[in-house]
């Protein structure tokens, strides 16, 4: 019911083989550097929060990849713990759907790991499909996540990168907290709606550059709370019901070259108004819709 690879560089299965933890415990746990993981099934992992339960859990490693698997009903797909410069892959990640979101774990989860690619993954039905709890200097990119509590989540975790993934009807597209100079370009945020849903939510970040993104038919399609110095750039915010939502906390923010179009507000200023730039060296954001600011 579970793997143990420690020591040695290679874990070999056949292709279609399916490894089933019978909701016992961590499935395959890699204790071992430059170990690679590669299209087989893994299913069924334990689900106690305590101990952390994965599918695949990689343990103070260096140069791994996990590429090609299938991932069903685990509690977290797959979790780096202290591990660097780990290549994650073209993995197809579904959680327990039938389960409540709190019970759920992450699709794929890094704690204190740092040079790590994220590239290519689907995710479906987990609590947050990437989370990253101080972890730092992470490239994340082409990836597809959807039905999941926030589908990117940074806390604590700084100068890290997300580029080019599709996040659609999550509670939150991504969500950046307590985290610092994380830069994202040409994602898709889309269908984000209910209760407080948002395409990109920011709570204390600092110094974000989110250029040239797409945020689409959503609730709210930018939030910022407390978060300072921060630049927004060539950015389209369409057909959202509020394109952004600033709270006084909000401020010196650099807003230019976006694109509002089909928003039934623009902009929203909550709770006072804070200091942020709508100009840059001559630059502003061009307003389509009627109701440009509130």
């Amino acid at each position: 019911r579970s793997i143990w690879v420690t020591g040695v560089q290679t874990c070999a299965l056949p292709i279609s083989a399916v490894v089933d933890g019978a909701h016992q415990g961590t499935i395959i746990t890699v204790q071992a550097d430059s170990v690679t993981l590669e299209g087989f099934t893994v299913r069924a992992s334990g689900r106690a929060m305590d101990h952390d339960e994965a599918a695949v859990k990689l343990e103070r490693c260096f140069g791994c990849v996990v590429r090609g698997l299938t991932v069903r009903d685990p509690l977290h797909g797959i979790y780096l713990l202290e591990s660097h410069s780990v290549t994650i892959e073209a993995n197809d990640i579904e959680g327990a759907a039938e389960l409540t979101e709190s019970a759920r774990g992450n699709g794929i989860h890094l704690f204190n790991s740092s040079g790590n690619l994220l590239l290519r993954n689907r995710v479906r039905a987990t609590r947050d499909g990437i989370y990253f709890s101080f972890a730092t200097d992470n490239v994340v990119a082409d990836n597809d996540v959807s039905r999941a509590r926030y589908g990117l989540h940074y806390m604590y975790s700084d100068d890290n990168r997300f580029e080019r993934n599709a996040f659609t009807e999550n509670a939150a597209g991504a969500a950046i907290m307590f985290s610092k100079r994380i830069t994202l370009r040409r994602n898709t945020f889309s269908r984000h709606n209910g209760y407080r849903a948002y395409g990109l939510l920011l709570q204390t970040g600092e110094s974000i550059l989110a250029e040239d993104n797409r945020f689409e038919g959503n609730l709210t399609g930018l939030f910022l709370d407390g978060s300072v110095q921060n630049r927004f750039r060539r950015n389209l915010i369409l057909g959202n019901g509020i394109g952004i939502d600033l709270l006084a906390s909000a401020e010196h923010n650099t807003f230019t070259e976006n694109v509002f179009r089909h928003n039934r507000t623009a902009v929203r200023k909550v709770l006072g108004t804070g200091e942020n730039n709508w100009t840059d060296k001559g630059r502003g954001n061009l307003y389509g819709d009627r109701k440009s600011v509130v």
